[in-house]
């Protein structure tokens, strides 16, 4: 492999400034119960830029990149969150779109980089099945529920991952299934689902068709980093949780809000860091202000009203 020398940063506050996506790896190695005692946030965060650097020196050696994560001398439970936040940081710097939403790995731009991505996700996989057997429970225990399918075909990076999948457990049913069960429509959906798939596949990046927007961005000075605070607290009060149950990514809920109102977020981490760095509290805690101001004139409004209509 190629070598690389990265020097380590000695202070955390140097990653915390660059943005979001190191400040919620640090609160959840010293707040999260489950990851906290596994790292010391700056030793990982030095350890994370560093292999991620090895990668990048090394795509055209993709094997090798295998091997060296298949040797490290680390417990499972820590190279299964390094390689958890290790996909999430390529994602991030070498995606598209900049997302590190896991579900955007076919936005990768390098070829080379993308077979060192799907080893990596390899070893991911084998450690999750040890370490988190529950995640997948739902599948196993009932691998020929429809419902349970489609949402593990939601947690698939691509249409070809979902064609295969979707194939494989056709398949699958057809050889195991008994006889007498009462099950025929299980065959019928996967059908009709590869054949959507395949068919939407057709259509190609450029014809996919979006919702239309209902909803833009004001002209008002400030509107943008204004909303993007706002959000930002309501993700924080964990106030939104997906329909499954889950709390999203706070990248994933920037981006589906963001969509949502009209407007790019999927700069927000920066937006935010930059407006944080580089202005006052009282800037800061403005919206906030005027949303409290608003908050009582409504509330005294309809105290008085109450009391015009008991009198």
């Amino acid at each position: 492999m190629n070598k690389i020398r990265i020097r380590p940063k000695k202070d955390i506050e140097e990653y915390l400034r660059i943005g979001y996506f190191n400040i919620d790896i640090y609160k959840e190695l010293t707040e999260n119960k489950e990851w906290i005692g596994v790292f010391e946030p700056l030793e990982f965060l030095n350890l994370l830029y560093e292999q991620y650097t090895l990668v990048k020196a090394n795509t055209t050696k993709p094997l090798s990149v295998k091997i060296h994560f298949q040797k490290m001398d680390f417990s499972k439970r820590k190279l299964y969150y390094l390689l958890y936040n290790l996909k999430r940081l390529v994602l991030k710097e070498c995606s598209k779109y900049n997302s590190f939403e896991l579900s955007d790995i076919n936005q990768i731009h390098d070829p080379q980089l993308k077979i060192c991505f799907d080893f990596i996700e390899e070893i991911f996989t084998e450690l999750e099945k040890e370490l988190f057997p529950g995640k997948i429970k739902q599948i196993e225990e009932a691998p020929y529920d429809f419902d349970n399918v489609k949402k593990h075909l939601e947690t698939l990076p691509g249409t070809s991952e979902k064609i295969k999948y979707l194939y494989d457990i056709y398949v699958d049913h057809k050889q195991n299934r008994r006889v007498y069960d009462d099950d025929n429509n299980f065959s019928k959906k996967c059908e009709l689902e590869i054949e959507k798939l395949k068919e939407l596949s057709k259509l190609g990046n450029d014809t996919i068709i979006k919702p239309n927007k209902t909803f833009q961005l004001s002209d008002k000075k400030g509107a943008k980093i204004d909303l993007i605070r706002i959000l930002n607290a309501v993700y924080e009060l964990k106030l939104i949780k997906k329909q499954e149950g889950q709390y999203p990514s706070k990248e994933y809920f920037m981006k589906q809000t963001g969509d949502f109102f009209g407007v790019d977020l999927s700069k927000y981490d920066v937006d935010l860091s930059q407006a944080l760095n580089n202005s006052s509290l009282e800037t800061n805690l403005k919206v906030f202000e005027d949303m409290k101001d608003l908050t009582q004139k409504s509330h005294y409004i309809g105290r008085n009203k109450n009391y015009e209509t008991l009198t």
